[in-house]
């Protein structure tokens, strides 16, 4: 969970510039929470079709995916 913790943090910010918010939340030793808010449907598609190879590249290391798409609001 480190080692893909860490990617994330160096890679994401280039692997999904249009987000508007990434935050990664690490839940336990062996997990974590990753949240990215866009401001379109079709940014959201686009970043989902740009996860696909960056996953094959640590499917080995993952034991399971639960992607969510909710309504997000920004109070602040």
């Amino acid at each position: 969970a480190n080692e893909l913790f860490a990617k994330y943090q160096a890679n994401a910010l280039t692997n999904f510039p249009d987000a508007e918010v990434l935050i990664c939340t690490r839940t336990g030793p062996k997990t974590a929470v990753m949240t990215s808010l866009y401001a379109s449907k079709e940014k959201a598609n686009q970043a989902m079709a740009a996860r696909k190879p960056l996953l094959e590249e640590v499917k080995a290391k993952i034991i399971s995916i639960n992607t969510q798409e909710v309504e997000s609001y920004w109070f602040g």
